[in-house]
């Protein structure tokens, strides 16, 4: 062995050897932090450990051929000595070889690529938003809104598995066949069609496909005046459960239902603009809502819209007149159709924002009893828990609303906040991995990715992605993983700046008084926590109940001061406690 190791170093090979994997690592390292930085696609990275392991006993041949021929003159002459070092390195890169291809090959994540084996439910299946054949795009919303309310109709039928409308809007425009796009979204059958507006008429051609072999299982065309147009969804839907579950042939009746053309296109356009969100569409949507339920003053489903619209710009934009009318227009909706999930949906929502504990749990056993396995329920069911403190049941409840919306970022980010909630951080790194392959740049998934690390304890991977977390946004997003980075790091000194700058912050321009609160928890400052806890309190924000689930556990003497007691003693929270026994019943009869 000596013989060999001194005809390697007669070439260098040591020396080179060394160089190289110096040079090396250092551009591993480079790669792994401009990955995320440039938001690389994942092969890169791949390509380049690949690149590493594979070329040191590369180099180290070539180095070796030089070698020999410079002793040897022009001509390779090889001395025995030489020939077993060649053998030695060969071998040594089909090692390297064949351990990456068993190691470092990737392997598919729990997002179905195509060409992986999914097995769906039979009575599972995604509406794909129908085509616009009007010759107009400004139409668009017509068609998308025919195939929403499609899918609405589908979803609260207790028999069928219908995907959520994020994952399978997420095809639109794109140009994937029909198992593909089943796979991804782990159904059996897709529905498609197209929609043709002309004046006060409506086309609509719809199929059922399946999507294991892409051959059609039923396909037919509508043609109907634009009066009728709530009638033919009906009909539309209850073809659909009929051809995916036989049993349901004749159990569900088409309840004939006119409409005026005008308030429908208003009500679609509308239900554009709340998807949208921001103020100025919410503005919008409110406007054009007000006017269709003039013209329809019975439809309920353009009622629960308006309604939840004024409370979207209530709790998302801190307008609390909006409160009361969207209130009124939810109940209205209910009187005429008490199964409305939407305007049942909604004021669960408003009943958590007020502290009304009673009537969360009223309008959230008519959501369960209408399908208690549809996305929204499983939503509903989620945040229910959560208020209330039932994490694993939270978790469970977004672990369900996953499977229904695959390729949600926001699905996949609740399940691994709720993971790292109850400290299950491997299961957090792997949901919000998954996230962050559905949008690498999210900031929000990114914060949490890092803050998911730094409860690992891997403080220098956390380090690396804090410092590529972006820095505006304020003195408030100093409470994100960078806080928390300092506390575990000791450096309370730190800490206690930030979130100083972002209680200064929250008192100018609002904000969540319980953050502050947590973050003064956090580093022992028990007279701060109370004073934003007392805020938190005062302006019924639910995230004050969550407190003592969620807080460190070498606080815990925080919660036996007489401060803490006597707010916890308070009328609203010990409502919210007895509420709370009878949440554990309703989750209880679930399983």
């Amino acid at each position: 062995m000596q013989y060999l190791v001194e005809a390697a170093r007669s070439k260098n090979l040591d020396r080179i050897a060394i160089a190289y994997t110096v040079g090396a690592w250092a551009a591993v390292q480079a790669a792994s932090i401009g990955a995320p930085t440039f938001s690389w696609p994942q092969w890169v990275l791949q390509a380049v450990v690949t690149a590493a392991l594979i070329g040191l006993p590369v180099v180290l041949i070539g180095a070796w051929g030089l070698g020999v021929r410079k002793q040897g003159g022009r001509f390779l002459q090889p001395s025995r000595a030489d020939l077993h070092v060649l053998i030695f390195l060969i071998l040594f890169l089909l090692l390297v070889g064949t351990v990456f291809l068993w190691a470092f090959w990737p392997r598919p994540t729990s997002i179905e690529k195509p060409g992986t084996s999914v097995i769906a439910p039979e009575n599972s299946l995604a509406v794909l938003p129908f085509i616009n054949l009007s010759g107009d795009p400004k139409k668009e919303y017509f068609s998308d809104g025919i195939s929403e309310e499609l899918l609405s109709h589908l979803a609260n039928t207790p028999q069928l598995r219908v995907a959520a409308r994020t994952s399978s809007f997420a095809f639109k425009g794109r140009k994937t066949d029909i198992q593909t796009i089943a796979r991804a979204l782990r159904v059996r059958a897709i529905l498609e069609g197209s929609v043709r507006e002309d004046g006060n008429r409506v086309r609509i051609q719809a199929e059922l496909v399946n999507g294991g072999d892409g051959f059609q299982i039923w396909s037919r065309s509508y043609d109907r005046e634009l009066t009728n147009v709530l009638t033919l969804q009906d009909e539309i839907a209850r073809a659909v459960a009929s051809s995916l579950a036989a049993r349901l042939a004749g159990k569900l009746p088409v309840t004939a239902h006119t409409i005026d053309p005008e308030a429908y296109r208003l009500y679609l356009l509308g239900k554009f603009y709340v998807t949208r969100g921001n103020k100025e569409d919410l503005l919008t949507a409110i406007s054009l809502l007000r006017k269709t339920t003039t013209l329809a003053p019975e439809f309920a489903d353009a009622l629960a819209l308006l309604g939840d619209a004024e409370v979207l710009l209530a709790y998302n934009y801190s307008d609390p007149r909006s409160l009361a009318t969207g209130e009124q227009a939810l109940r209205r909706a209910l009187a005429i159709d008490p199964k409305n999930v939407p305007a049942l949906k909604a004021l669960t929502d408003l009943s958590v924002v007020t502290w009304r504990w009673n009537d969360v749990l009223k309008y959230f056993r008519a959501i369960l009893a209408v399908n208690p396995n549809s996305y929204d329920a499983l939503l509903t069911r989620s945040g229910v828990a959560d208020i209330f403190g039932f994490a694993e049941e939270s978790s469970r409840a977004d672990e369900a609303t996953s499977r229904l919306d695959p390729l949600s970022l926001v699905s996949k980010f609740n399940l691994a906040t709720g993971y790292q909630w109850q400290h299950k951080n491997e299961q957090a790194a792997r949901a919000i991995h998954e996230a962050l392959v559905i949008n690498p740049t999210d900031p929000d998934a990114r914060n949490l990715e890092c803050i998911i690390e730094v409860s690992r304890k891997n403080l220098a991977r956390a380090k690396q992605l804090s410092a590529l977390l972006p820095k505006e946004g304020g003195d408030q997003n100093r409470l994100g993983c960078a806080f928390d980075l300092a506390v575990a790091s000791g450096d309370i000194a730190q800490a206690r700046a930030s979130v100083n700058a972002a209680a200064a912050d929250a008192l100018k321009n609002g904000g969540s008084n319980t953050d502050i609160g947590d973050s003064y928890l956090k580093i022992g400052d028990f007279k701060n926590a109370m004073a934003w806890y007392e805020r938190a309190y005062a302006a019924r924000e639910r995230a004050l109940l969550g407190v003592p689930r969620l807080a460190p556990p070498q606080q815990r003497a925080f919660f036996q001061t007489a401060q803490w007691k006597a707010l916890w003693a308070r009328p609203p929270i010990r409502e919210w406690s007895a509420a709370r026994v009878e949440a554990g019943r309703i989750f209880s009869a679930l399983h």
